[in-house]
């Protein structure tokens, strides 16, 4: 009964963050286990690479469809070879010959967030996000894009907008472990 009151000490809460460089070695992780799962399991409808100069000479007049599954190859050759942009490219000029072409599309999907991830590693955020953005536009289960925009949203202390694109790429991808450790 006589105890003496004791001022309550209040412990501020601390927002668990990551420094930069922190995240930018997860972003670096995130690729490289990306490209490795993309490897052992490729999307199902990925079109067959094709080397650019194997591409037949009359490419051009091909009818619409064929030369979209030609150019789609020729992107996905890029894409295998770490060439975003030459893929990109190509992957366009797919779409704008047969916008029905799947491959295409989630082609260009996949080298968007491959790039997206690259400009992460280098620490171009707003660019990083534009390609996110534009990714899962062509491909609503693209788990990099996802994740790509976590991080993104965690650079910008956009907590729970980061949490929320975390959680979408493992219900896209379980098997982007890395993605536990943000």
């Amino acid at each position: 009964r006589t105890v003496a009151k004791t001022s309550r000490s209040t412990i501020a809460a601390v927002k668990p963050s990551r420094s930069k460089a922190q995240r930018l070695e997860t972003a670096t992780k995130i690729r490289k286990q990306y490209e490795t799962i993309a490897k052992v399991t490729p999307r199902a409808n990925k079109a067959k690479a094709v080397d650019p100069d194997k591409l037949p000479k009359n490419f051009k007049t091909l009818p619409a469809g064929e030369g979209s599954k030609l150019l789609a190859g020729v992107g996905e050759y890029y894409n295998d070879n770490g060439e975003f942009d030459k893929a990109m490219e190509f992957f366009r000029d797919a779409i704008s010959l047969d916008e029905a072409n799947q491959s295409a599309k989630s082609g260009y999907s996949e080298s968007l967030a491959l790039k997206g991830n690259e400009l992460l590693v280098k620490g171009q955020a707003n660019e990083a996000k534009a390609n996110f953005l534009e990714a899962l536009k062509l491909d609503p289960k693209n788990s990099a894009a996802y994740f790509g925009l976590g991080e993104v949203y965690a650079e910008l202390d956009q907590t729970s907008d980061a949490i929320a694109n975390y959680e979408k790429s493992l219900e896209s991808n379980k098997n982007l472990t890395e993605i536990y450790i943000p």
